[in-house]
This record gives C-alpha cells, sequence and structure tokens, in this order.
C-alpha cells in the first residue's frame, strides 16, 4: 500500500481529467478492449493508496470482453462439435444443426456486448466513482495542499466530474 502524496494527488487529478476527455471521444455503449485493459491498470494503480483504498473498495475491473471475441469463441466451439460430434449422429441431428447454427449464431451476435463486457459508459461511471473520491480528500484537505494548489486541484477534478458525469447522464436522460 503507497502512501498518497500531494504530487501523486495533483498528478492522479490531472490524469483523470484527461482520460475523462479521451473517454468522452468513444461510443459509450461500445466495449472496447484496449480501453477496459487501461482502466484496470488505472484502478489497480488507483487502488493501491492508502487513501482511496477503503474509499474504492467496492469497485470492480472492467471486463475485457468484446463480441468479436464472443463471436470467435462460438465459431472455434460450433465447428469443433461439428468436426468431432456430427460424423457419428443420424443425418435428422445434422439437418437439425445446420438449420439451427444460423439462428444460433445471430442470437449470439444480437446480445449487447453490454452483457458480456464493460462498456465505455461503465469505464466512465469508474472513473467518476474515483473523482469523486479524489474531492472528497480534497474537501477535507486530508493531505494538507495549500490554497493555490487546492484551487487548480479542484477545477481539474471539477472539469473531469463534470465530463464524465455529462456523458453518464446523456446515455440516460430521464434518470440523472
Amino acid at each position: 500500500m503507497a502512501a498518497l502524496t500531494r504530487n501523486e494527488f495533483y498528478k492522479l487529478s490531472q490524469e483523470c481529467r484527461d482520460y475523462a476527455r479521451r473517454l468522452a471521444l468513444h461510443d459509450q455503449q461500445g466495449v472496447e478492449r484496449p480501453l477496459c485493459l487501461e482502466c484496470n491498470q488505472f484502478l489497480a494503480r488507483v487502488q493501491a493508496y492508502d487513501l482511496l483504498q477503503g474509499r474504492l473498495k467496492q469497485v470492480r475491473p472492467a471486463r475485457p470482453i468484446t463480441r468479436g471475441l464472443v463471436m470467435t469463441v462460438f465459431l472455434i466451439a460450433s465447428f469443433l462439435l461439428a468436426v468431432l460430434v456430427l460424423p457419428g449422429v443420424s443425418r435428422g441431428v445434422i439437418t437439425g444443426y445446420s438449420v439451427a447454427w444460423p439462428l444460433l449464431a445471430l442470437g449470439v451476435f444480437l446480445v449487447p456486448p453490454t452483457f458480456y463486457g464493460t462498456s465505455v459508459e461503465q469505464i466512465e461511471g469508474k472513473v467518476l466513482r474515483v473523482v469523486e473520491a479524489l474531492q472528497v480528500i480534497l474537501e477535507k484537505n486530508e493531505l494538507g495542499v495549500t490554497e493555490a494548489v487546492f484551487f487548480s486541484i479542484k477545477e481539474m477534478l471539477d472539469e473531469a466530474h463534470n465530463e464524465l458525469y455529462q456523458q453518464v447522464s446523456l446515455a440516460h436522460p430521464g434518470q440523472m
């Protein structure tokens, strides 16, 4: 567990602001593996700090499972089933498989990616939780920063919070 210093707190605030700006450029409903992996690294690094560990304990890692990955696994599994099992069964089972397979493939394709993976919107929610935890630390002045640094950090965190909150609320207009 690392101690959160003033310098690291400032850098973390800058990183959150820049991260919020970058996330706003992506499709909110899409699942992007590189963003999920980056989010997991970010969360692991942030949760290692002593002041943030307890506050962010409930934030779970992102699931980097994309539609392409699910379809690849489905195609490999169906190919193995066709090669290994179907040669020993009756013609009616083979006909049933050849009719059901395209429908099943379509069904797997139509499952929303957010069902099995973490969308950009969900990543924004995770980063928003980090920003809110940083804002609480700043408001309590637990690190004893000077007034000038306080307002500089506050401005960065407010900008990150507003950007992330806006993106999440755009996806759910009636709920926020």
